[in-house]
């Protein structure tokens, strides 16, 4: 990411760090399982990744 980010100025791009603990447990879960039916639980531990941001 920092590559593409020197590489491409002009985009104005910003890393951003965001923690996964816990996402695995959540995506795994009933309640995920209830909230996000059609969803594999790698996409909602993605979910629950972004929410976070």
């Amino acid at each position: 990411m920092q590559d593409l980010i020197k590489l491409r100025p002009e985009l104005r791009l910003t890393k951003v760090v965001v923690s996964e603990a816990g996402a695995s447990v959540y995506s795994a879960s009933e309640f995920a399982s209830r909230e996000l039916p059609d969803m594999d639980v790698s996409l909602r531990g993605a979910v629950s990744i972004t929410r976070r941001l």
